[in-house]
């Protein structure tokens, strides 16, 4: 007997607010293991999904004016 994964075609994944929310949780994360040039493209691609993205935004200008 075979079995086959069953397809919803109705589910397109992950909303655009769980990606961004995934994206910031990730770069945080980096952040605190200290992988900055990882956060800071993280923190760029969560400002690809939503340019206004506040804490995306507050955390790169965290990175860029505190060089360690």
């Amino acid at each position: 007997m075979t079995s086959e994964a069953q397809v919803d075609p109705t589910d397109t994944g992950p909303s655009a607010a769980d990606q961004l929310r995934a994206l910031l949780q990730a770069g945080l994360a980096a952040v605190q293991r200290g992988q900055r040039d990882r956060a800071t493209g993280i923190f760029e691609a969560a400002l690809v999904l939503d340019p206004k993205c506040d804490e995306a935004l507050v955390e790169l200008a965290a990175l860029a004016s505190d060089p360690d």
